[in-house]
């Protein structure tokens, strides 16, 4: 059985496991019927693991098929995405079909867990399908898995002069890990926008009406049959840039009526194998030939006064095109080997003050000048708060985009007014920093990250020594959690000193950016190691802050401890909050409060200490809560904190539900019902419920 034979007869499975589905989710209407639907779902799955099972049995001993294996791997992909969506189905279906009030209220809210997994099952399956209908009309494709060999840079050079059969010239379409998956933490919906906003981009480029274009409102199937349309009868290079999902190249792939051929650079194997596109392996000696050609052209030599260390300051600089060209310019005209060997022996120092502009030196002065000097001299010509901002950004972690907000918190944290737009856009233009159009992200070249290294000190003393201690307490979270490694530990000594109940007003600054930091988390696993630092730092003071601390610092703390503790933190700290007495203070910052931002942390806060507490704090928090208060908090015109309310009524229910054995104590039976009455007696609420 070769890979076509496989698609095939997994293509059939998949065909009946989307009917089985579309069975199940009428069956979801009526759950009497569904049991027999999920038999059905579980026969095809099964089904789909055995062909999988044989594939891989019979071809264990034969000789490495690339395409062959990433079949089997896609179908393996597929299967265990699948199966915990299934068994979360099953296990939805076999529990009792009588439902309390609570979770029909929760449903409405947040919406059927049978129907979410049931559209999760109905998605990964359309999407494997469409990952099958991919052509052959993919010419070249450049790959490597390393970062920052110049993939791009190679076939830039291609597209800058294509083959005159491409009548309509090249156009290049700049995609990146911003247009994948992973970068939309898994959600469909997200990607499909994002890849609907970049094709729409292209079809600028190549002449398509923007009303027309309007038209589509972002859907991403509307704006590919616009791009069919658009390209029929053209003659382009398409070139992809860093393509990270197949059904990108297989969007493209699948367009007809045109000459068009599509250069495309990834480093995933997966897309040109499952579309069977022709491997471009660059070898050392095109290696060395492209880099010497780089090389000459920025040091300004022939081949023949080229030193004979040429070729070892290639090797060192490992033949990237990025780094060479930054040691031609150091190297320019120079031919004294001594100069080559300091170059070869020593490159991030020598790298640090390229030669600058004619108009700046003199050529007497260059010989001196060692490699970033242009950075200098742009900082010469910088006014003094630009200059402040730059020296600043030294101190985070700009080798990947960094969230304009931690940005932005460094230059409030230097004192400066509300021209933060201005001063980045400068800063931009003058190829000093680099933002993401896509997302409000910046991020630098490699040369400035490398010139930023020997500014960290100076930039830590700028945020965290020279400023005053609140700008310090405002900007040392964003540096614990996107500084550099350095940097972090300075931050940390100042969020330890800054959390010191001595300094309540530091304590509540510090405590606020924390929470800040964490909602410009660029991912759900940056937002996870970030929320696990804080709480190492939080955690062991929480007691002291809650106990002690004025009502500002308790909700201040009450807003970290929503954001980032987890059950383990709640079940460790519970009984020592307990023993200071914390939940009548939370009570009365409650009772006492009209901030609903505040009064939902709060609430949080409490619901979790009584999930994960003793039976004593279950009833202790039951008696106190207002829960007229939390009924306020479902008003029509506030939905924002909507969703945070009723994972505290879960909690809540949680709570008494575990601790009376699975009966609902009276003490939460009448909190509930008094909360009920609230909400009823809310303005306008009867036409806002479903």
């Amino acid at each position: 059985m070769d890979a076509q034979q496989i698609v095939s007869s997994a293509t059939q499975i998949v065909s009946g496991m989307i009917g089985a589905v579309g069975a199940l989710e009428q069956a979801s209407r009526n759950l009497d019927a569904a049991p027999g639907k999920i038999r059905s779902l579980e026969e095809f799955m099964l089904e789909l693991e055995n062909l999988v099972g044989r594939v891989k049995q019979r071809h264990a001993q034969k000789v490495h098929n690339p395409q062959l294996e990433n079949q089997i791997h896609s179908l393996h992909s597929l299967i265990e995405r699948l199966q915990p969506n299934v068994r979360k189905v099953k296990k939805i279906v076999s529990q009792s079909t009588v439902k309390n009030w609570a979770s029909v209220v929760w449903d409405s809210m947040v919406g059927d867990p049978l129907s979410k997994s049931i559209f999760s099952i109905r998605q990964d399956l359309n999407h494997w399908l469409e990952l099958q209908h991919l052509t052959e009309d993919i010419e070249r494709a450049i790959d490597s898995n390393a970062k920052r060999i110049g993939k791009s840079c190679l076939a830039r050079q291609v597209a800058s002069n294509p083959p005159k059969r491409f009548i309509h010239g090249a156009i290049e379409l700049s995609l990146g890990q911003w247009c994948s998956r992973t970068a939309c933490d898994g959600s469909n919906s997200k990607y499909r926008e994002r890849l609907a906003k970049e094709i729409s981009r292209f079809l600028v480029q190549i002449g398509c009406d923007k009303k027309i274009l309007q038209e589509t409102n972002g859907d991403l199937d509307a704006v590919c049959a616009l791009l069919q349309e658009t390209l029929v009868g053209k003659s382009i290079l398409v070139f992809l840039d860093d393509v990270w999902e197949q059904d990108i190249v297989g969007r493209f792939a699948k367009l007809h009526g045109n000459d068009c051929k599509y250069l495309v650079t990834t480093r995933n194997e997966a897309v040109y194998e499952i579309t069977e596109a022709e491997k471009v392996e660059i070898s050392k000696d095109d290696l060395r030939e492209i880099s010497k050609a780089i090389l000459l052209h920025h040091t300004l030599l022939t081949e023949e006064e080229l030193p004979d260390l040429g070729e070892r300051l290639l090797e060192r600089c490992g033949h990237h095109p990025l780094t060479i060209a930054v040691m031609g310019k150091a190297l320019r005209k120079e031919t004294r080997p001594k100069k080559w060997e300091n170059a070869i022996n020593n490159l991030s120092t020598y790298a640090t003050c390229a030669p600058g502009p004619v108009s700046y030196v003199n050529e007497k002065e260059a010989e001196n000048v060692p490699v970033f000097g242009s950075f200098e001299f742009s900082l010469e010509a910088m006014p003094a708060h630009s200059k402040r901002l730059f020296i600043a950004l030294a101190a985070v972690y700009l080798a990947e985009p960094a969230p304009e907000a931690c940005l932005e918190a460094l230059w409030y944290s230097l004192g400066q007014g509300s021209v933060f737009s201005l001063v980045v856009c400068k800063l931009v233009e003058g190829s000093l920093l680099i933002k993401d159009d896509s997302n409000p992200m910046y991020y630098v070249h490699d040369m400035v990250s490398l010139y930023f290294d020997s500014k960290v000190d100076e930039a830590v003393n700028i945020l965290l020594t020279q400023s005053s201690s609140e700008s310090a307490a405002s900007v040392a979270p964003w540096l614990f959690s996107s500084g550099k490694e350095k940097v972090k530990i300075a931050a940390e000594e100042k969020l330890m000193s800054f959390l010191s109940i001595s300094q309540e007003r530091l304590g509540v600054v510090t405590l606020e950016a924390i929470v800040n930091a964490l909602m410009a988390s660029k991912s759900v696993s940056d937002l996870e190691a970030s929320s696990a630092s804080f709480r190492s730092i939080i955690g062991p003071r929480i007691v002291e802050l809650i106990s002690i601390g004025s009502p500002y610092i308790r909700a201040s703390a009450a807003r970290c401890m929503v954001n980032i503790f987890s059950r383990d933190d709640y079940c460790q700290y519970h009984q020592s909050l307990e023993d200071v007495s914390a939940i009548d203070k939370l009570a009365n910052l409650l009772e006492n409060c009209d901030n609903p931002v505040i009064q939902t942390d709060v609430s949080g806060v409490l619901a979790k200490l009584a999930e994960y507490g003793s039976q004593k704090t279950v009833n202790e928090v039951l008696l106190k809560i207002p829960m007229n208060k939390l009924a306020q908090l479902l008003d029509p015109d506030a939905e924002e904190g909507h969703d945070s309310l009723f994972t505290t009524l879960m909690s809540l229910a949680k709570a008494g539900k575990s601790k009376w054995r699975g009966c609902l104590p009276q003490a939460l039976i009448r909190s509930l019902s008094n909360f009920l009455k609230a909400v009823l007696r809310l303005p306008n609420i009867m036409p806002w419920l479903p």
